[in-house]
C-alpha cells in the first residue's frame, strides 16, 4: 500500500484516465522520489505509455518491466534540444527480469522503447 502522499503524486502525475487502447502519458518532475514511482505505475499498467518532459531517476532508479509495454518518448530534433524527453541517472533504467523457471513455460512481455534520450 502507497502512502497517502505518493498515491497523490501518482494521480497527479499520471495525466487523465486512461482507457483502454489510451496511452498513460506522465510528466517529468525532475525528483527521482516522484519520477520512479510514477513511471513504474505506468509500466505496471501494460500498453501505451508516453513520457513527456524531464526526469531523474536519482543514482539507482530503475522501473521493473512484467507486462508487455511500449513506451515512447520524444527525442526531439537534437542531442541538445531541451523539449526532448530526457531520463537521467538509474540503473538498469527499465529492465525486465528473466523467468523464475528456464526453459521459460510462456512468452515474455514484447517491450518497445523509443524517442527517449538518457543521461
Amino acid at each position: 500500500m502507497l502512502p497517502r502522499f505518493l498515491a497523490s503524486v501518482l494521480l497527479l502525475t499520471l495525466t487523465g484516465v486512461a482507457r483502454a487502447g489510451e496511452p498513460v502519458v506522465v510528466n517529468g518532475a525532475g525528483d527521482p522520489a516522484r519520477d520512479v514511482p510514477a513511471v513504474q505505475a505506468a509500466v505496471d499498467r501494460g500498453g501505451a505509455v508516453v513520457l513527456e518532459g524531464r526526469f531523474d531517476f536519482g543514482e539507482r532508479g530503475r522501473v521493473t518491466i512484467r507486462r508487455s509495454v511500449s513506451i515512447s518518448g520524444d527525442a526531439g530534433d537534437s542531442a541538445r534540444d531541451p523539449r526532448g524527453t530526457t531520463i537521467k541517472g538509474g540503473f538498469w533504467t527499465f529492465f525486465s527480469p528473466l523467468p523464475d523457471k528456464l526453459p521459460a513455460q510462456q512468452p515474455g512481455p514484447q517491450i518497445s522503447i523509443q524517442g527517449l534520450r538518457f543521461e
